[in-house]
């Protein structure tokens, strides 16, 4: 799959006309102009953590450094190579849902979602929209090197969880987990032997290291590798989410307020939509975090009844699965407000498309057209509303 697919490069130009739009026109936001505000001192010459507090790692500084450089100071060129980021994203994960088995036009649903129905909740320069593609882009190192089980498609996994960690640490942890965790379960479930597994890990291990041991020298040459351990660490464990705090907000808690007609103004067809959108994003995210369970509980148990092994394309089930599960269960910690459910969606999306268009391919009697298309509509429809969602926000 290098070569661009026609429904990729109708992807491509419908995602770039949106988020050009959108570039010019999203409201301030405090989160934006702190990490802006962080690109300035770094490119000022101030150390993070050191001379001044962030509870996440320094990549998005680095990053609003590098583009302000050029730029000068500006939200709108941050905006702009945001959403370049999110094509890219958009690209990478619609790849990822082809390697688990959907045709080019089914995997462009994830990409199309992200941008109308989960960039809706925090349309602004953010981290959680810069990892994405280095989270994509690790899920496919790591199917390939499960396919092929090459050293160099696993460092190169690691290589990009490391660039997702210097972004969003809590990505980069379950980004660890969900490869690490697939490498070792082929070698319970797949073809991998221990020697082989131990290789895979110590790629993987290694390429994560290659970005982040250059971070924490540097950190550490300056006198911030401490500050940096309390504050994106420490704090984010103890006091980021405790109670009492603004970020105390539990799963699902704030489902009322959100759905609630009287609270800011709405219009009729925008409320439903706003119904719907929620209940279809909390139906994704648990419905596929339980649903890889269950899968991964089948896969363990014809293991053990007939001694079978997965193949290539079920270990990139596996990862994926992992991954899904993982944020799933990350979206339920700390802040876990629809905003934070919406920005851990997208592998849940991967995967939930890749199996409704499974579903597909696999119920071709016409008798059952509407029960073989229903999940693919349902994510369709997800989209549709997150769409309605954006035009409901626009003021003649």
């Amino acid at each position: 799959m290098t070569r661009i697919h026609p429904a990729e490069a109708l992807l491509v130009a419908t995602l770039a006309l949106l988020l050009g739009g959108m570039a010019f026109t999203m409201s301030p936001n405090p989160d934006a102009f702190t990490y802006a505000s962080d690109g300035l001192r770094v490119l000022a010459g101030e150390i993070p953590h050191r001379d001044y507090f962030q509870f996440t790692p320094p990549g998005t500084a680095l990053v609003g450094a590098l583009v302000m450089a050029v730029t000068g100071p500006s939200i709108l060129a941050l905006r702009l190579v945001q959403g370049l980021a999110l094509v890219g994203a958009a690209l990478l994960f619609g790849r990822l849902t082809r390697r688990l088995g959907a045709g080019p036009w089914a995997a462009t649903l994830p990409g199309l979602a992200l941008v109308l129905g989960l960039y809706y909740f925090q349309p602004h320069w953010n981290a959680h929209w810069l990892v994405l593609a280095p989270i994509a882009a690790a899920l496919l190192a790591a199917c390939r090197g499960l396919g092929d089980g090459g050293a160099r498609a696993w460092g190169l996994a690691g290589l990009l969880t490391g660039l997702g960690a210097l972004l969003l640490q809590s990505d980069g942890i379950v980004l660890t987990t969900a490869i690490g965790g697939a490498a070792v379960a082929d070698l319970v479930v797949g073809r991998a032997g221990p020697a082989a597994t131990a290789r895979r890990l110590g790629s993987f291990a290694g390429g994560i290291a290659a970005v982040l041991a250059p971070l924490a020298a540097w950190l550490g040459w300056h006198g911030a590798l401490g500050a940096a351990y309390d504050q994106i660490w420490v704090f984010t464990t103890t006091n980021y989410a405790a109670a009492g705090n603004v970020n105390d907000i539990r799963f699902a808690t704030d489902l009322s307020q959100h759905l609630s007609p009287f609270i800011g103004w709405t219009s009729l067809p925008a409320f439903w939509a706003r119904v719907a959108h929620a209940l279809l994003l909390y139906s994704l995210v648990v419905g596929v975090a339980l649903g890889s369970l269950a899968w991964a509980a089948g896969i363990l148990a014809r293991r053990l009844r007939d001694r079978t092994r997965w193949d290539a394309d079920e270990a990139a089930w596996g990862v994926c699965g992992l991954a899904a599960l993982g944020f799933g269960i990350l979206a339920t910690r700390g802040r876990a407000d629809i905003t934070h459910v919406a920005l851990y969606a997208l592998p849940a999306l991967v995967v939930a498309t890749a199996a409704a268009a499974a579903l597909a391919r696999r119920l071709p009697e016409p008798g059952l057209v509407a029960l073989r298309w229903l999940p693919l509509a349902l994510i369709a429809g997800f989209t549709a509303a997150g769409g309605v969602l954006w035009l409901s926000l626009i003021h003649i």
